[in-house]
């Protein structure tokens, strides 16, 4: 993510096969995880800094 501003992208979609991953970030339930909090922050954060961020789930098979 952080590549991407310094590249000047300002819009980003990042795909990713963790599906608990994507679950906990579209929750925003920092509490269930808070030995996390610090990287919930700082994905917010980072995420803030472009005009469109998401992320999403692909399955690792349709990931080629």
């Amino acid at each position: 993510m952080k590549s991407s501003i310094q590249l000047d992208h300002n819009s980003m979609t990042f795909k990713t096969d963790y599906l608990q991953l994507v679950n906990l970030l579209e929750e925003d339930d920092e509490d269930k995880w808070p030995s996390l909090l610090a990287e919930f922050d700082e994905f917010h954060l980072i995420c803030s800094m472009f005009t469109f961020c998401s992320i999403s789930f692909t399955p690792r098979s349709l990931n080629f």
